[in-house]
């Protein structure tokens, strides 16, 4: 009897794993970081700097004057301008939704900062030059980090 229940949980796990990653939608990562060509350093508006030596999260920090909405790191009001610049600069992202997330996260200069998550690292340099021209344009000194990750959601 009791090898008989074992079996049957071990079917009913193997069912459930089979329906859970049925559910879900996983891309990426694709391409290599060896494909990501802009440089560390300054450039107009903002400037590309890794945290530690050999990290691979590209952090991205405008040079300019002003917190987002003028909105600095201890005002209470701090989380809801930070939704409101992530939602920003996710729709200056290239492609669609599905290959880029943009969230709070934590920084490696700023406490707070957005986070992006790529699936594909062909489009690193097009998001570190949206992201930059946004700093610049808006003459920010925000943190944003883009990490290339694999990227799952619900699927049907």
């Amino acid at each position: 009897m009791a090898m008989l229940i074992v079996a049957a949980s071990a079917a009913w796990a193997v069912g459930q794993a089979l329906l859970l990653s049925a559910c879900l939608y996983c891309k990426g990562p694709d391409g290599s970081w060896t494909e990501v060509s802009t440089r560390h350093g300054a450039h107009d508006g903002y400037e590309v700097f890794t945290c530690t030596p050999g990290e691979i999260v590209i952090h991205v920090q405008g040079s300019g004057s002003d917190w987002f909405g003028k909105v600095a790191p201890l005002d209470p009001n701090r989380g809801q301008a930070l939704e409101t610049l992530a939602t920003r600069i996710a729709s200056t992202l290239p492609g669609s939704s599905v290959d880029g997330r943009v969230s709070q996260g934590q920084g490696c200069r700023n406490e707070q900062a957005i986070r992006v998550l790529l699936s594909d690292w062909r489009r690193v340099d097009e998001a570190i030059e949206d992201v930059g021209a946004l700093m610049r344009y808006d003459n920010l000194r925000e943190e944003v980090t883009i990490e290339v990750t694999r990227l799952c959601e619900e699927g049907e």
